[in-house]
């Protein structure tokens, strides 16, 4: 928590179940959980946080003799916003915008009729479950209330939060990038590995 912040919630471990793209560097026994933290964030850190958890994971690795280095953990942060989430990678694919030095934005989710839904086919598929896309509902609903207590003027608080998305989220003139939800999803070689 130290190097990423305190965090607000965490969901229970699940195991992961949907590719065996990790099984031969994690181990077959891998465990999936989503952190959400406290403070919120600006769009543009999601680079040096995607930075900080390559570190914590290369901090992880496990020379157990083989020629593959077997990581512990795998972190991918992202953030949360009224209209998506976006998770950060090292990876090029269809659906990834590149950022900066090598970290693309995987357009992961989209808002649209007062709920989530996956941005494309090459959206993770544990993204596209019901439990995945309720879970981001709530915690969208939850960044919502950070905001409105962002308000100084407590009696316009709907109105001010509306004219806020709008001008950061329609307005192609907007400068200055939101604040988002930061969270971030592992997968554990098994439960118990402390993420931060």
């Amino acid at each position: 928590q130290e190097r990423l912040g305190a965090i607000d919630w965490s969901s229970t471990p699940h195991p992961w179940q949907f590719s065996p793209a990790y099984t031969e560097e994690l181990g077959s026994n891998i465990y999936r959980r989503f952190f959400v933290f406290e403070d919120l964030i600006s769009q543009d850190s999601l680079v040096g946080w995607k930075k900080e958890t390559l570190r914590l994971e290369s901090e992880l690795i496990q020379d157990d003799g083989t020629p593959l280095l077997r990581r512990q953990i795998n972190l991918d942060p992202g953030y949360v916003t009224a209209s998506h989430v976006i998770i950060a990678s090292t990876k090029l694919y269809k659906n990834r915008i590149h950022l900066q030095d090598g970290i693309y934005a995987d357009l992961t989710l989209y808002y649209d009729h007062n709920t989530f839904h996956p941005f494309s086919r090459w959206t993770f598929p544990d993204h596209r479950t019901r439990a995945t896309l309720r879970l981001f509902n709530r915690i969208r609903r939850n960044y919502l209330h950070q905001l409105d207590n962002l308000n100084p003027f407590r009696d316009q608080r709907g109105r001010w939060r509306e004219e806020y998305l709008q001008k950061t989220y329609a307005s192609s003139r907007a400068v200055t990038p939101s604040p988002t939800l930061p969270i971030l999803l592992d997968w554990l070689q098994e439960f118990g590995v402390a993420p931060c």
